[in-house]
C-alpha cells in the first residue's frame, strides 16, 4: 500500500453518518478528536474560509449550501484520518468548477491556480487541479442524491476493511 493510502488501512468497518461533520464547527471537533494538531485546525479553518467566498452564491440540487457538502465530503477524510492536505483539498475540491472566482467562466487557470495554491499550498491544490481533470468525474457530486450518501460511501469503508 502507498504512503499516500496508508491511512485507509486504520479506517472504522462501518462509517455512521452522524460521525461525519456537516458544520465547520463540527468539523473543527472532529478534527479535534481525532488528533489532528492546532496548526492543522488553524490551515482547515483558513481554508474553509476560502471556501466561504469562492460557494457563497453555490447551492446542491436538494437546496443546501455548497459549502455543507464540502465540510461533510472533508468531514469523511477526518474520520478516516487523512493527512491534513487531502482534508484542505477536499474543502475546495470543486474550486475551479464551482468556484465564484473573478474569471470563473475560464475553468482552471494558471493565475487560480497560483492563487489557490497560495492560499492553501502546492499539495493540497494539487489534489484540487487533480480532480478537476480526472475522467473518473463522469458524474458530477452535485449530481448524487442526498437519500444516497450511505451508499456513496459505504463501498469505500467496505473496500478499505
Amino acid at each position: 500500500m502507498s504512503p499516500r493510502t496508508a491511512f485507509l488501512t486504520t479506517a472504522p468497518e462501518r462509517l455512521s453518518v452522524a460521525e461525519i461533520a456537516q458544520t465547520h464547527l463540527q468539523l473543527f471537533q472532529q478534527m479535534r478528536s481525532q488528533g489532528y494538531s492546532q496548526a492543522d485546525l488553524t490551515r482547515v479553518a483558513h481554508a474553509y474560509q476560502v471556501a466561504t467566498k469562492l460557494f457563497a452564491n453555490r447551492f446542491r440540487p436538494c437546496g443546501r449550501p455548497f459549502v455543507a457538502h464540502l465540510v461533510g465530503a472533508s468531514g469523511i477524510l477526518v474520520w478516516l484520518k487523512a493527512p491534513i492536505h487531502m482534508v484542505v483539498a477536499e474543502l475546495l475540491h470543486a474550486a475551479y468548477q464551482e468556484g465564484d472566482f473573478p474569471n470563473s467562466l475560464e475553468g482552471m487557470t494558471p493565475g487560480k491556480r497560483k492563487e489557490l495554491s497560495a492560499a492553501i499550498g502546492v499539495e493540497a491544490e494539487a489534489l484540487v487541479a487533480a480532480y478537476t481533470v480526472s475522467p473518473a468525474r463522469s458524474t458530477p457530486p452535485a449530481t448524487i442524491p442526498e437519500s444516497r450518501a450511505d451508499q456513496t460511501v459505504a463501498p469505500l469503508v467496505r473496500s478499505t476493511a
